[in-house]
């Protein structure tokens, strides 16, 4: 932790084995002026809405989630995320001379594309 930035551990989640590890939190903007006790009650007050789990998490719960929707969009798009992001493979060139790459899109039903059906 350093005395000149907005940073702190926090261990919000009881071990059930062996050891707990805190979590490094470092606040880069604090727009709303917050106090350093309020971004922690804060942070601590985020561990407990993950709906996996009735206990507090090790994380804030957006972190989960957004791990999760990545992990989907991975399956979702298909095969080797590295190979998606990689220069080489499959291109299309589009209209402004850039290139898109031809993913194949699995089939998500209507009345399920707008939730989080997969948590």
């Amino acid at each position: 932790v350093n005395p000149r930035m907005f940073d702190f551990h926090l261990l919000s989640h009881a071990g059930l084995q062996g050891t707990s590890r805190p979590v490094y939190y470092h606040v880069l903007w604090n727009e709303g002026n917050y106090t350093p006790d309020e971004i922690q009650e804060l942070t601590f007050g985020l561990c407990f809405g993950y709906s996996r789990c009735t206990k507090s998490i090790g994380c804030v719960t957006p972190i989960y989630y957004a791990d999760k929707v990545a992990e989907r969009v991975r399956l979702y798009y298909g095969g080797d995320w590295d190979d998606l992001m990689s220069d080489t493979g499959t291109v299309q060139s589009n209209m402004s001379g850039g290139s898109d790459r031809l993913i194949e899109q699995k089939y998500i039903h209507e009345n399920l594309r707008m939730t989080m059906f997969f948590i």
